[in-house]
C-alpha cells in the first residue's frame, strides 16, 4: 500500500511505499492511500495537464481581448456622451455589449446614421428587457418636438440602416420612438 502526505511548504503531496517515491498533483490537504500511477494513467494525466495549459492560454488571451473590449465599449460610451446621447441603464448596456461585442460597431454606425437623418432629435440608448419572454436587446429611442410624417419616415430610414447592419449578428438593435418629449 502507498500512503500520501502533504508537504505544506511544497503544496505537493508526496507518497511513499512500495519501492517508488512519486509526487502527485493532488489538492493541498488531501491525505489518502495511493498507488503509483500506471503508464496509461500517467499519459492521461499528461494530456489533462496539456488541456489545462491550453485553457490557461485561452483565458489569458480572453483577458487580453477583454481589456480591448472594455476599451472599445468605453470609447463608444465616451463618443455618445460627447454627442449628447443619453445612455440609460448604463451597466445593462455595458453587459449587453460585452456579451455581443459586434454590437459596439453597429451601435456606433446606427447612431451616426440617426444623427445624420434625424439632426434635431434627442437620442437615448438603453437596453430593452422583454417582460414576457427571456429576450433583451439595445434600443435607440428618438425623441422629437414634433412627431409628424417626415419624422416617422426618417425614423424608418434609420431603422432600415440598422437592419442592414444586423444581418448574421447575434445581438439586436431596435430604432424607435416612445413619443415622449425630448426634455
Amino acid at each position: 500500500m502507498l500512503h500520501v502526505a502533504v508537504d505544506r511548504a511544497r503544496t505537493q503531496p508526496r507518497c511513499w511505499g512500495s519501492a517508488r517515491l512519486c509526487e502527485l498533483p493532488l489538492s493541498e490537504g488531501i491525505v489518502a492511500p495511493w498507488r503509483v500511477p500506471t503508464s496509461a494513467e500517467q499519459d492521461e494525466l499528461q494530456r489533462t495537464e496539456e488541456i489545462f495549459k491550453t485553457w490557461s492560454l485561452l483565458l489569458h488571451a480572453r483577458r487580453s481581448s477583454d481589456s480591448s473590449l472594455t476599451a472599445s465599449i468605453d470609447a463608444l460610451l465616451r463618443d455618445l456622451q460627447q454627442q449628447g446621447i443619453v445612455v440609460q441603464n448604463i451597466k445593462d448596456v455595458i453587459d449587453y455589449l460585452e456579451s455581443f461585442p459586434d454590437m459596439i460597431e453597429i451601435t456606433d454606425r446606427v447612431i451616426t446614421a440617426a444623427r445624420r437623418l434625424l439632426p434635431n432629435v434627442k437620442l437615448i440608448l438603453t437596453l430593452y428587457v422583454d417582460p414576457e419572454i427571456d429576450d433583451q436587446y439595445l434600443v435607440i429611442y428618438a425623441r422629437a418636438t414634433c412627431y409628424d410624417e417626415s419624422f416617422i419616415q426618417q425614423l424608418e430610414r434609420v431603422g432600415e440602416v440598422a437592419d442592414s447592419y444586423l444581418a448574421y449578428r447575434q445581438g439586436w438593435l431596435q430604432v424607435t420612438t416612445d413619443f415622449a418629449p425630448p426634455e
